[in-house]
């Protein structure tokens, strides 16, 4: 089994991926500004259960072209401790007005056999890379029912980075 270090550094090194990617395509492709669709955003969501430790948990919003382009660039990275016998749901959601949602939910595993953790806690780890619009108002972090962190958008080209506490 890989451990939470190696898991961590594929975690980030898929971001950066991820990050410098998109920027090398809109340098190519041709960039139409305004082009995400509000009601559906494209994401996409990683994560890995398993024992963890301590990391730093944040969001981070950067425009997706410094050209064009208004949409932004978001991205969060979440480690989210719970119990073995649970697993971990998260999705995004657009809750109209330029609001959106980060939802983080626990439920009941399907699966046994995990783990027992003698050197950190057992738990999740999730990412989430999403392009949402240039005038989106907030993302609201949202963990089983309780909201944890709300990531406004800052209103300008600058990019922004906000720690999270679980």
């Amino acid at each position: 089994m890989p451990s939470n270090r190696t898991i961590g550094i594929v975690g980030l090194a898929f971001l950066i991926g991820l990050v410098v990617g998109g920027v090398g395509v809109s340098a190519v492709l041709p960039v139409d500004s305004g082009s995400v669709d509000p009601d559906r955003p494209p994401y996409s969501i990683s994560s890995g259960t398993g024992c963890i430790e301590q990391s730093d948990d944040w969001a981070f919003t950067a425009p997706v072209d410094p050209g064009e382009s208004s949409d932004r660039t978001f991205l969060v990275r979440a480690s989210i401790e719970h119990d073995q016998s649970r697993e971990l749901d998260a999705r995004l959601e657009h809750a109209g007005e330029g609001r959106y949602l980060f939802v983080l939910t626990t439920g009941q595993a399907e699966k046994s056999g995990t783990p027992e953790c003698s050197d950190g806690v057992y738990g999740s780890t999730v990412d989430l890379a999403a392009t949402l619009p240039g005038d989106f108002e907030s993302v609201t972090v949202v963990f089983d029912g309780e909201q944890v962190a709300t990531i406004e958008n800052p209103g300008d080209r600058s990019p922004t980075y906000q720690p999270l506490s679980f």
